[in-house]
């Protein structure tokens, strides 16, 4: 059996060596300053812990990721809508 050919692309599938703040997990975090997943998180990859957003700035981002699902839950359908 030949070995697998190698493309450009990288099969590493590692969890990220720092969670990201920007993601709704951490802005979640950083509006209810819930911060248990990401501190034990941090211990478990030897790395110092994440600085998350302010709680304004976590409540932004998430009516932000709020609007462009209800954007995209109006324009989709709209797009597949037989005339």
């Amino acid at each position: 059996m030949a070995a697998p050919q190698r493309t450009g692309r990288s099969a590493d599938l590692r969890p990220p060596s720092r969670p990201d703040p920007l993601l709704p997990g951490g802005a979640t975090a950083s509006l209810t300053g819930f911060t248990y997943i990401a501190d034990t998180l941090a211990d478990q990859l030897a790395t110092s812990p994440v600085s998350l957003l302010s709680p304004v700035g976590g409540g932004l981002l998430l009516t932000g990721y709020a609007l462009v699902a209800a954007i995209a839950a109006v324009l989709v359908p709209m797009r597949r809508d037989v005339h």
